[in-house]
């Protein structure tokens, strides 16, 4: 069974939509989004990579942009996930 789900609005098109600057857009997308990862892990037994996971697969973006819009909170939760995990830290970054 298929979704019949719409094409995703740009930040361009929702900012001309509501007369706002597509900064104003990606600022208000970003901290709703952090928000959504916050309140699933408060409320649920799911780990940072998970959530996000989820929620990538959930608003059909590509892995990067679900990683991207990561709080510094939840990218430093990100990095710390990776290493317990996989013994792995930020490519490039000498800690």
């Amino acid at each position: 069974m298929t979704k019949n789900q719409k094409k995703q609005l740009t930040y361009e098109e929702i900012a001309r939509k509501y007369d706002i600057t597509t900064a104003k857009c990606h600022s208000i997308v970003r901290s709703s989004y952090n928000k959504i990862i916050r309140t699933i892990l408060e409320e649920e037994d799911v780990n940072i990579f998970q959530c996000v996971m989820a929620l990538r697969e959930y608003f059909n973006m590509p892995e990067a942009e679900a990683f991207e819009k990561l709080d510094d909170d939840h990218k430093a939760a990100i990095r710390e996930y990776a290493l317990k995990e996989y013994g792995i830290a930020d490519k490039g970054k000498n800690d």
